[in-house]
């Protein structure tokens, strides 16, 4: 599936010059564009930075709760797709 290779691709790896850990940026804008247009479509959220999200968030989520913020970190939180959508 896409959000798979997504999740594959996009692995966040703080430790590695890229954020990466794989160290591809190319594979991770490729996988990170796979998205658009299903239903785990991202968005971009203005706040103090740009980040990005699910189109989703977790109220609703009942005793899941936990699962879904750490699936919405991997998108808000992941130093390899925000090295892809920043500009330096």
């Amino acid at each position: 599936s896409r959000l798979a290779d997504f999740f594959v691709n996009c692995m966040s790896e703080p430790r590695s010059l890229s954020g990466c850990l794989k160290e591809n940026y190319a594979d991770c804008l490729l996988s990170y564009s796979g998205l658009i247009g299903t239903v785990m479509t991202p968005n971009y959220l203005r706040s103090p930075k740009i980040s990005v999200s699910p189109y989703c968030d977790c109220t609703n989520s009942g005793n899941n709760k936990d699962d879904c913020d750490k699936f919405t970190e991997f998108f808000t939180e992941n130093t390899c797709l925000h090295c892809q959508l920043l500009p330096f």
